[in-house]
């Protein structure tokens, strides 16, 4: 049944074989097998001292903090996709990158990345191996003694997704539109902007904040998160976003007109479960 379960999700993933598709629990997991093959690797001198690994900036924290205890990290960069699109001096400060490691949809910026693109670029570069971190898995199909029933009622869970009009797609996409809406409503009464790009919401989306609630360091953040939890029954993510100088330059120095802060809204989805 685990088997059926696997040839189901391989069609979904579009792998091309069932045995590149195992299930595990969390995405925690799923880092620590790909980094473990990475770290034995250095182990046993099948790579070079300076051979590295890449990361995004905003990838997600369990997976950094894997990445800190298998393998010792040579660079990071904010923007891949821009970086290597412009420039190979990146991929110059090793002798070679043996893996990046990237987001389907990160949590903070909340965004869905060009992954296709993202992937064909390491190509191109030279880039031995791509983890892309989005919730499955290669290497492993079975525990031992585990609870398998979530993995056992997988072809249940399709069923009834399909139930819905345009089945796992027409949800996706259901999500996406409302999140976008109540975003764009937000904005327009905040009198601010969305902090990217429609098309790249996945099923949340970053709302400005207005410049008058004064967000200028991360404990900002927290206390009027708090607030919203304890006097009105809000429970959302708040980020503080430092201004680069171009952004502060581009506003004339008028600070106060300078989004620095960003709300988190969601719409119930299946697109990160």
């Amino acid at each position: 049944r685990i088997l059926h379960s696997r040839t189901l999700i391989k069609h979904i993933i579009n792998a091309d074989d069932v045995d590149e598709v195992s299930i595990v629990d969390n995405a925690t997991i799923a880092a620590a097998i790909v980094l473990q093959h990475v770290g034995w690797a250095f182990t046993e001198g099948l790579f070079q001292k300076g051979d590295a690994v890449i990361v995004l900036h905003y990838a997600f924290q369990a997976v950094k903090k894997s990445i800190e205890a298998y393998v010792s990290l040579s660079f990071s960069c904010r923007s891949l996709l821009v970086r290597l699109k412009k420039s190979s001096s990146l991929l110059k400060k090793a002798w070679r990158v043996r893996l990046a490691i990237i987001d389907h949809i990160t949590s903070m910026p909340c965004v869905v990345l060009p992954v296709r693109e993202l992937v064909r670029i390491c190509r191109e570069k030279g880039v031995d191996q791509v983890f892309v971190d989005v919730a499955h898995a290669i290497e492993s199909a079975w525990i031992g003694t585990h609870d398998y029933s979530s993995q056992l009622v997988v072809p249940e869970v399709l069923d009834f997704i399909d139930r819905f009009e345009g089945g796992i797609e027409g949800i996706m996409k259901r999500n996406h539109d409302a999140v976008v809406q109540m975003a764009e409503m937000l904005a327009k009464a905040w009198g601010t902007d969305l902090g990217s790009p429609p098309d790249m919401c996945p099923s949340m989306a970053m709302v400005g904040l207005p410049a008058s609630l004064g967000i200028s360091r991360d404990t900002d953040a927290s206390k009027l998160r708090t607030h919203l939890r304890d006097h009105f029954g809000v429970e959302v993510p708040l980020h503080y976003q430092a201004p680069k100088e171009n952004e502060v330059e581009a506003e004339n120095g008028d600070k106060d007109s300078l989004i620095t802060g960003y709300a988190r809204i969601s719409h119930p989805s299946l697109q990160h479960s």
